[in-house]
């Protein structure tokens, strides 16, 4: 289908996890969902997933690198819809590896 994994480049999947990582360190009205228990809605999953990839688009501008067969236009998890495990967003369990 000539779709790549970010989990297939070590690079890369490296500033995914980070991106992860520093999201998850934020005080987020997501992460107050999942601290009460709650799952959050798909919305703020959502909202979450959209912040990691910012944080790690910005990782790859800053790397001044260049990865051939990536194209990083459309970003999608796809080892879990998001809607139905909302909880997942920032799970570096879930990373597509």
């Amino acid at each position: 289908m000539g779709v790549r994994s970010i989990a297939d480049d070590a690079d890369l999947h490296g500033m995914w996890i980070d991106s992860m990582k520093e999201a998850a360190q934020r005080s987020t009205r997501y992460q107050d969902f999942l601290r009460a228990g709650s799952t959050p809605t798909g919305r703020l999953a959502r909202g979450a997933f959209d912040d990691v990839r910012d944080r790690f688009l910005r990782r790859v501008a800053d790397s001044g690198r260049r990865f051939p067969g990536y194209s990083f236009d459309r970003i999608h998890h796809w080892n879990w819809p998001i809607g139905r495990y909302a909880g997942d967003a920032l799970n570096p369990a879930k990373d597509g590896s």
